[in-house]
């Protein structure tokens, strides 16, 4: 028993981490965005979203932030969905060529012959399911190494579910993180690249590329959308915050979770902590704003978030405003739930690894796990990522998200039935007494 609750000391700790919103920050639609974003050719303000093409054929339109921005280093988070998907795509882009350019229709989404430039592809063109990036203009075709498809990972853009993107640049590295809000399927990429060199500045415009086809269209809307510089120097010390897929457990009295986020500041010239909650990719409430008050160089923070014990994802995001009442996105911590936690103890039938037959059909994005199932303290606490469990693991292999059969099953049933997300440890081990 003492491995399992040295796995749960490891992952069960909101632990502190570090990573970037701005000019351009539309967390519940862009009613009003008119001010900051220009529409062009088919693009147009639907309701709450920003509509790149709406379903006719041949349509071109692009969405660009009307001023330009800084491009060194950033983090640009974003919702989409794509109705009646049936022929072409969209991009996120970068540019110097204006406010109002755009590209031509068809497979081009509307993007080429824009440079200088920097863009990254959805592409479903016309049974792709694919992305890449492509510079100055260049034709985002299906050639090979530059597109990738996301299909391995469980990505499906013909699908209508809602996707949340996120992409964070260092200065060297642009990451991008595409999640099926959904079904929880997560594709990763990086791509290494100068991009100021590449758009010859530190200053470009962003935004969004889109274009439908001759013999099928699509529908396609941003949902939500932050844009962020990377401020060139912050110092913040977090004492608490989530990890990415935790699941935190629930008040069972008030079916619901504090998350608590705290920390200081110790840079100086910020003038306001600013907290959100987003719930399936969308922002839940109001920013909750607190005064940063420095005394001896540090500005404490503290905030209490509750989230219900439900089956949704939530991201919670710590940012920071300045004098100029710009935000600075400093972390935030995607897809964390409330939900109950189940610590299974036994010999090998307990363990329940593979011998005949799979429990895949039984896994949930909501049945998590942490740590690897070992023996051997060192190897049992070697990671504390939070990942989806699973139960088919080897018999005498140490997998790190393996749960067991028996406990992929009964977890199921649980969460099937109380409508909860479930963190699940196996401690039991074949062979050795229960102790």
């Amino acid at each position: 028993m003492a491995r399992v609750f040295q796995r749960l000391a490891a992952v069960m700790i909101l632990a502190p981490a570090i990573a970037c919103a701005g000019p351009i920050d539309f967390p519940a639609g862009f009613a009003g965005s008119g001010s900051i974003l220009n529409f062009n050719g088919s693009a147009q303000i639907s309701g709450t979203r920003a509509r790149i093409t709406d379903g006719g054929f041949l349509e071109v339109g692009t969405i660009w932030s009307k001023n330009q921005v800084d491009i060194r280093k950033f983090s640009c988070q974003f919702t989409f969905q794509i109705t009646s998907p049936t022929e072409a795509g969209f991009t996120f882009a970068i540019q110097r060529s204006g406010n109002t350019v755009t590209g031509y229709p068809y497979e081009f989404l509307g993007f080429t012959d824009t440079t200088p430039s920097v863009a990254v592809k959805f592409d479903i063109h016309p049974s792709a399911n694919t992305t890449g990036i492509y510079l100055n203009g260049a034709y985002p075709n299906d050639d090979l190494p530059a597109s990738i498809d996301m299909a391995p990972s469980g990505i499906d853009l013909h699908s209508g579910h809602v996707f949340s993107v996120l992409f964070t640049y260092d200065g060297v590295t642009l990451h991008q993180s595409v999640t099926d809000t959904t079904t929880s399927a997560v594709f990763t990429h990086n791509y290494t690249i100068d991009i100021p060199t590449t758009v010859d500045g530190i200053d470009a415009y962003v935004g969004f590329t889109g274009s439908t086809g001759s013999g099928g269209s699509s529908t396609q809307d941003i949902l939500t959308w932050s844009y962020s510089v990377t401020p060139s120097s912050y110092d913040v010390d977090f004492s608490a915050f989530p990890e990415r897929m935790q699941v935190i457990p629930r008040n069972r009295v008030t079916n619901s979770a504090v998350v608590p986020v705290a920390g200081s500041e110790k840079m100086g010239g910020f003038t306001a902590a600013v907290l959100r909650v987003y719930r399936n990719g969308t922002q839940v409430g109001t920013d909750q704003v607190q005064t940063l008050t420095y005394s001896s160089g540090s500005a404490p923070f503290s905030f209490s978030p509750t989230i219900p014990a439900e089956l949704a994802h939530y991201d919670i995001e710590l940012l920071l405003r300045d004098g100029s009442n710009q935000l600075f996105s400093v972390q935030r911590a995607q897809d964390i739930v409330a939900g109950d936690v189940i610590v299974i103890q036994g010999q090998s039938n307990a363990l329940a690894k593979t011998i005949s037959g799979s429990a895949s059909a039984y896994a949930s994005p909501f049945i998590r796990t942490a740590g690897i199932e070992s023996d051997w303290p060192p190897a049992s606490t070697a990671s504390a990522a939070w990942m989806v469990a699973i139960g088919d693991g080897v018999l005498g292999n140490d997998t790190q998200n393996d749960i067991g059969q028996w406990g992929l099953v009964m977890a199921n049933q649980i969460m099937t039935s109380n409508n909860v997300p479930l963190a699940v440890f196996n401690g039991a081990f074949g062979g050795r007494p229960i102790s």
